[in-house]
């Protein structure tokens, strides 16, 4: 189990990276998508490429990442990468281009079928569609008793969150982290715990994800 820093949506503030690497100490880390790849300055953009080449920092792909600057990017794990036991499964609404594509889904969901091990926990930006409007409520609920303009309710479902509810339905997990939502929330559902991370938000948890001596995959349904 590696003690790893798992951090919320940064939207292209490298300064809240920088912020959460340091406050943990220099632990390996996850960041959970919007890291902001494609809004960077050409200055932050070589800096984050420092940053995920000499440690073993992490992130996932979130509907605010450009999928273009994706591939050369050091430290992206493409969607349906399963490193030790964490799946990794990346996107949201809106637009085509930062979901993944319907035949990706539907490859991705029969090779999890197959397996023999079942990954126990889950990294992905949004979160299964009842979830997902669980969450959306509770930051309606916020924003109204704030007086700030409430994100919309999750109430349709989309194509990323009914894919991500059919690999709810398949592993069952012990654990499952997710972004996208800005506001920190925790649930249990079917024997799974579901943790949102807030923006900017960061802390440790230990995960069987990632082997420092090695620095690659475990096994990976993309291959």
């Amino acid at each position: 189990m590696i003690p790893t820093i798992l951090i919320g949506d940064l939207h292209a503030d490298l300064d809240a990276y920088r912020s959460a690497l340091n406050r943990h100490g220099g632990l390996p880390s996850i960041q959970v998508g919007d890291f902001g790849i494609g809004h960077l300055s050409p200055k932050e953009e070589a800096e984050a490429r420092r940053l995920h080449t000499r440690a073993p920092h992490r992130f996932i792909r979130g509907n605010h990442d450009r999928p273009s600057g994706l591939p050369s990017t050091p430290g992206w794990i493409p969607d349906g990468t399963i490193w030790g036991d964490v799946l990794f499964l990346g996107g949201a609404d809106p637009g085509e281009a930062t979901q993944i594509a319907p035949d990706e889904m539907e490859r991705l969901l029969a090779r999890l079928r197959s397996l023999t091990e079942l990954p126990r926990v889950v990294i992905s930006h949004d979160a299964p569609q009842p979830i997902a409007a669980e969450v959306a409520a509770h930051v309606h609920r916020l924003a109204s008793g704030s007086g700030s303009f409430p994100m919309p309710p999750a109430r349709r479902p989309s194509r990323t969150r009914s894919f991500l509810s059919a690999v709810h339905e398949i592993l069952v997990p012990e654990l499952w982290i997710f972004g996208h939502w800005h506001e920190p929330w925790e649930g249990r559902r079917g024997g799974t715990f579901f943790r949102c991370i807030g923006f900017h938000e960061s802390f440790v948890l230990p995960l069987a994800w990632f082997s420092p001596g090695l620095g690659t995959s475990l096994g990976s349904i993309t291959s």
